[in-house]
């Protein structure tokens, strides 16, 4: 036996191949696996390790075992001898290693104590913890230093169930936190806008600024009219333009009445310029007329001669009330007969607005948007006002200004028509409104030019929000995108937890009659507008249902989206793309389009009293159980042989085969016959026959029904 594999060489001498193969290696010999071949020198080396290791004391014993056993008809005796060799420990060595173990093991703590030292327990630290409008569970434990399960439990004790990741309000936070003896400090939302925005104060030379004026009134008052008037007689003259060339802007609107907030810039006499806004009067418009007053500086009420007092009148006068603006009162229509001025100024001055005449300070004009009349003393009147009213602006800090309107534009993005009201916008700024920030991209002015830069009161259309910004939300230059991009993601939080709550409550409080609905609307002021609408015409009986609302054309996500939520698609002066069309078509979906906001709301109304109309209710006439069925001599022909169990059965009614409670056909009785005559009722108790038209799966055992 001069070389041998491990394998067999374990098996020889009676031991396990990993064991062996440990034995091997910390001898010396470096085989890993077991089909390595072992020579005479290997098992040398391998044989003095083990002497080594075990002080090479050894007892040999011998067993012997006699048996008897069987085989064919003898019985033979045998002897079966086991021999087996042991190995004593070398306790000795085995001794003194332990003894050393011990003196290094005591060492080791010797020199742990000494370069050790207790750590003070801190007991009942007291912490100020802020808190904000939503808080996570996880979030206050995290700031208390205690585990959330700990959190969680002292919510259970308080009766609320709670989840880590769960968000609770303001005042629930706070007196749990005071509960577990530390100091809650409440966090209010602008506070840590501000320190976001916080910005190094700027002290620039102030100039005096342009006048913003806002043109309302009653929806046909004359507000548009009002203002083409002074633009064809103004701005385009002083350009050499003939006015007669000029299309008039009441002839560009839809059902002859204003549906956006516009802003136009006018030059007058003497090198002053007014900036002019016109506000839509229809009542759905109510929110775009308040954004509006909120950046203006003067307001033009148009009031109309003939029909006096209206109500979006007086809701134009509250809003410029609140705001405290100067007003001017222009009556309007003077050129047609039967108009009375005094009774106007009369109507007016009851709601706090007192002529000039009569010793208030609220300048009263009677002009004519048709033919011109009162237009120069009206103007004047305004330049004026806004000579007694302080209008400064600094142009060399950074621009602050308001939305007017925003929409999204085929190959531009979103667009949205500002008015700077401090400082100058430059092309490349980083603007912040509400959830949307961006660097200015182009500035284009109202003749179409792309600009570098506009100073305060000029309206101009500005490219580069990352979104679409709210109308009336006012805009700031910020000084990096990471601070805008900071405050835009603390603002969605907080958005984010105000729509949840809401949804809660609306899913909670609206689950029968509800009409869901996927609004486009062409720009975001309407949306407002018509999203303000829709939710008045919700009431106890029916819930409106928005499940999108959007700014732009109808595409195939819309469309999809209407599908999967079984929404109805209404658009407001927008366009549909062909492949939403496709789907249109080809699912059946329900699409409603407008461009005149009345006939939407009217529309809607409609849809609501569809839905809320009674439904007529099936009257039960009489009830059958089938007991025969005949085949006849016509194609797929049957005869149902029944016999009427409650009522009457009536030839052309409308029937229903009803199996194991299941209707499973609703047709019309096709023949009615009575022992082969034809009949036109069957009375309760009698047998008859009866052909079901276009239906031949009948049973034996199935009711039928009678209805109308």
């Amino acid at each position: 036996m001069l070389e041998i594999t491990v394998k067999d060489f374990a098996s020889k001498i009676g031991c396990d191949i990993k064991r062996l193969l440990n034995y091997l290696q910390s001898a010396g010999v470096k085989h890993k696996k077991a089909d390595k071949l072992l020579t005479e020198k290997d098992k040398q080396i391998l044989l003095n390790y083990l002497n080594y290791q075990q002080g090479i004391k050894k007892i040999t014993l011998t067993r012997k075992i006699n048996s008897k056993i069987f085989m064919e008809k003898k019985l033979i005796d045998v002897q079966i001898c086991k021999k087996k060799t042991f190995y004593t420990l070398n306790t000795e060595k085995i001794e003194i290693n332990n003894k050393d173990n011990h003196k290094i093991k005591s060492n080791k703590k010797l020199i742990n104590k000494r370069h050790t030292f207790k750590l003070p327990k801190a007991k009942n630290i007291i912490r100020e913890i802020n808190i904000y409008d939503s808080n996570s569970i996880l979030f206050l434990a995290k700031k208390m230093a205690i585990k959330a399960a700990s959190l969680i439990k002292i919510f259970l004790r308080m009766g609320v169930l709670v989840t880590k990741n769960q968000k609770i309000d303001k005042d629930t936070a706070c007196l749990v936190v005071e509960e577990l003896g530390h100091t809650a400090k409440a966090i209010n939302r602008n506070e840590i806008e501000k320190n976001l925005l916080k910005t190094k104060p700027h002290f620039g030379k102030k100039v005096k600024r342009w006048p913003i004026i806002t043109v309302m009134g009653h929806v046909d008052h004359g507000k548009t009219s009002l203002i083409d008037c002074i633009l064809k007689n103004k701005t385009f003259t002083k350009t050499n333009t003939n006015p007669e060339l000029v299309p008039k802007l009441v002839n560009k609107e839809l059902g002859g009445i204003t549906q956006y907030i516009e802003a136009y810039h006018v030059k007058l006499d003497k090198g002053k310029n007014i900036t002019l806004i016109d506000t839509p009067g229809h009542k759905a418009f109510e929110n775009m007329r308040a954004n509006g007053v909120k950046f203006t500086d003067i307001v033009i009420l148009v009031v109309s001669a003939v029909d006096g007092l209206k109500p979006q009148t007086i809701e134009a006068i509250e809003h410029a009330k609140y705001e405290n603006l100067p007003v001017i009162v222009a009556i309007n229509k003077i050129d047609k007969i039967g108009t009375d001025i005094s009774r106007i100024r009369n109507q007016i001055s009851e709601h706090g607005l007192i002529p000039e005449e009569w010793g208030g300070d609220t300048p009263f004009i009677p002009v004519s948007a048709k033919t011109g009349i009162g237009i120069d003393l009206l103007l004047e009147s305004v330049n004026l006002i806004s000579g007694l009213v302080n209008l400064t602006t600094e142009l060399d800090s950074p621009s602050q200004g308001v939305v007017i309107e925003s929409r999204i534009d085929i190959g531009k993005g979103p667009v949205a028509k500002i008015i700077v009201l401090n400082g100058t916008l430059h092309k490349g700024d980083i603007l912040l409104c509400g959830l949307n920030y961006g660097r200015v991209r182009a500035i284009i002015n109202e003749l179409g030019k792309i600009v570098e830069k506009v100073g305060p009161s000029i309206p101009v259309d500005i490219i580069g929000f990352n979104g679409i910004p709210e109308s009336g939300e006012k805009f700031n230059v910020v000084s990096d995108e990471k601070k805008a991009r900071d405050v835009v993601n603390f603002r969605y939080v907080n958005n984010l937890n105000k729509k949840q709550i809401n949804n809660i409550n609306q899913n909670f409080f609206h689950k029968i009659n509800t009409i869901n609905i996927v609004l486009k609307a062409d720009v975001q002021g309407t949306l407002k507008a018509l999203l303000n609408s829709i939710h008045e015409l919700s009431n106890n009986k029916i819930f409106l249902n928005l499940i999108s609302a959007n700014v732009g054309n109808i595409n195939s996500n819309d469309v999809k989206l209407a599908i999967t939520s079984k929404a109805i698609l209404i658009g407001f002066n927008v366009h549909v793309v062909n492949k939403a069309r496709e789907i249109i078509d080809r699912e059946n979906i329900k699409l409603f389009s407008y461009n005149i906001i009345y006939k939407l709301i009217d529309g809607i109304k409609e849809i609501i009293h569809n839905k809320l109309k009674p439904k007529q209710l099936d009257q039960l006439l009489g009830i059958a159980e089938v007991r025969d069925i005949f085949k006849t001599n016509k194609k797929n022909g049957i005869i149902v042989g029944c016999i009427v169990k409650k009522g009457s059965i009536l030839r052309n009614k409308k029937l229903r085969v009803v199996r194991n409670k299941f209707v499973v056909y609703q047709g019309v009785v096709d023949s009615l016959r009575r022992f082969k005559e034809d009949v036109n009722e069957v009375s309760n108790g009698l047998e008859f026959g009866v052909c079901i038209r276009n239906y031949n799966d009948v049973k034996i055992g199935d009711k039928i029904e009678i209805f109308e």
